[in-house]
């Protein structure tokens, strides 16, 4: 199928997304709030810390902790971030430089910088995070992978925010890490949980490759515009070299994604529920690319091969609703301070072959506005349908919740 037909598909969770599926970058829990008369609390055991075993003292490194909770718990996010920074430098210094011990602290740094809405030092401080724990090479641990995975799920969302304007020069540089970060998988022969799961953001890279480009040349369109781009529309001397290795990409990479899901598929033959994970990617992107026929094929797959083979639960939480495709990929996670973000419900029809009909939306203040968009993003968004007894059928959603980027 031409690229093309991609582009008139609505690309779900990058302008819209859906209330309760909003997962924030950083998967931290959020800690208990502190009383802020602890606060003096607090600074005399920093300093008995110190004065007791030194300027080093491991245990400084756990009242830092607790300051920076109570700073967070009050939103001080500079005094937050300034305790986590000397509580991680005092962990590298007494646990070595790849301790696991960090994790939680650099994840609780990366959360408040979220909060704050300090994206371009959250940015870099995931770049650290990512160097920190192997940056994507072998030999591979659990640790590892977990943070590789963290960070290309930020780089989505950061080239969907236009952090740091790097555009189409971090789209391309995420694709082929995580290209690379799944053939040194495969290589290695990691557990096929692993394979999978860096395959799967692999297909979440591609959809965005294939749907949006972001070209400042008013002849190519504004960032975020879904039209198709002909590199014949720039002379040769003067072609953005990052939007034409995306160009390159978007001519291979939807043949890759088919090639790498066919021999994942072969590698999990007796893995039942990665198998029917693979199958349900398949048809997911046929179905995007408006292929229901096959589409529907793979889905048929894990009825009529898999079935009694996997969770109830699964097959319940895939087929027993319309979703919106790509499925269970949150591009964009919104922030609590975003005032630029609505809350709007949605009823609407889904036929058996995914495609939506009579959309009806508004928003709790009645925007006009914003309703009439995701109105119009919900007829260009392609929905896997609801499954029967194995069949597609058409269905009808009512009062589902959205979150609109306005």
């Amino acid at each position: 199928m031409p690229v093309a037909a991609a582009m008139d598909t609505a690309l779900y969770g990058k302008w819209y997304v859906r209330a309760d599926e909003v997962k924030p970058p950083v998967d931290v829990q959020a800690p208990a709030p502190l009383d802020p008369a602890q606060v003096a609390a607090l600074e005399n055991q920093l300093e008995e810390n110190l004065y007791q075993d030194g300027p080093y003292a491991p245990a400084a490194a756990e009242t830092l902790l607790a300051m920076a909770r109570l700073q967070v718990a009050v939103g001080n996010y500079a005094g937050a971030i300034g305790a986590y920074q000397r509580a991680l430098h005092l962990q590298r210094v007494n646990e070595g430089l790849d301790s696991p011990a960090q994790v939680p602290t650099v994840r609780a740094m990366l959360d408040t910088y979220w909060q704050a809405g300090e994206l371009e030092a959250l940015d870099d401080s995931y770049g650290y995070f990512f160097r920190l724990f192997g940056g994507g090479q072998p030999p591979f641990t659990d640790l590892k992978l977990t943070a590789a995975l963290e960070y290309l799920q930020w780089q989505r969302q950061a080239y969907i925010l236009s952090v740091g304007n790097s555009g189409n020069r971090r789209l391309v540089d995420l694709y082929l890490l995580n290209r690379d970060i799944l053939d040194d998988l495969v290589l290695a022969e990691v557990a096929p949980q692993w394979q999978l799961e860096f395959l799967l953001s692999q297909a979440a890279n591609t959809y965005l490759i294939h749907q949006a480009i972001e070209a400042p040349d008013p002849l190519l369109g504004q960032p975020g515009d879904r039209r198709e781009v002909i590199m014949r529309t720039q002379s040769p001397l003067n072609i953005d070299p990052d939007l034409e290795r995306l160009l390159r990409l978007r001519q291979s990479s939807g043949v890759r994604l088919r090639v790498d899901l066919e021999e994942a598929s072969e590698r999990f033959a007796s893995e039942p529920l990665l198998q029917a994970r693979v199958l349900l990617a398949q048809g997911d992107w046929m179905l995007w690319n408006g292929r229901s026929t096959r589409a529907d094929g793979h889905y048929q797959q894990i009825f009529d091969s898999l079935a009694p083979r996997l969770p109830e639960e699964w097959l319940q939480a895939t087929f027993d609703e319309a979703r919106e495709l790509p499925a269970g990929v949150a591009l964009w996670s919104p922030r609590q301070s975003d005032g630029e973000v609505v809350q709007l419900r949605a009823s609407f029809e889904v036929d058996a072959r995914g495609r939506v009909r009579r959309v009806r939306a508004r928003a709790s203040d009645d925007q006009s506005g914003p309703a009439a968009r995701l109105r119009r993003l919900l007829g260009d968004t392609v929905f896997r349908p609801r499954y029967v007894n194995g069949e597609a059928v058409a269905s009808v959603v009512t009062g589902r919740k959205y979150l609109l980027r306005d």
